[in-house]
Formats: structure tokens, C-alpha cells, sequence
């Protein structure tokens, strides 16, 4: 069970840093706020989707492996 416990705490770990924002060294770049994005995987048709959330409009589709996720 241990081992089980390590490996969800290595999981949520790993899902925590890559939801955190990236801050650019010496605070360089505070003026430009990136827009809010989705990035989409659509298992059907082995595409990743960029979404603009402040248009909800599709802004760039890209071929991807086949069953991403």
C-alpha cells in the first residue's frame, strides 16, 4: 500500500507543478498577460486543438498521435 501512496503523491505532485504558472527570470515580461488557452486532444479525429477561452474560438488544430489523452 505504501508504494501505491507514493506513486499518487508523485502523480498529484507532477499534475500540481504543470497547472502552475511559469514566471519569467528577473521578472521580465510582468506588462504581457498571456491570453486564457485551452489545448484540446480529440481522440476521434488524433488532433490537439488550441482554444482562445476569451473568443471561444478554435486558433490552431494540429495532427497528434493516434488516441492522445
Amino acid at each position: 500500500m505504501r508504494r501505491a501512496d507514493g506513486w499518487l503523491a508523485g502523480t498529484a505532485l507532477l499534475v500540481l507543478a504543470a497547472c502552475a504558472p511559469i514566471a519569467a527570470p528577473g521578472g521580465a515580461g510582468q506588462g504581457a498577460a498571456m491570453p486564457p488557452t485551452l489545448f484540446v486532444a480529440a481522440k476521434r479525429g488524433n488532433t490537439l486543438s488550441k482554444v482562445d477561452l476569451a473568443t471561444g474560438s478554435e486558433v490552431l488544430r494540429l495532427p497528434s498521435c493516434t488516441n492522445p489523452h
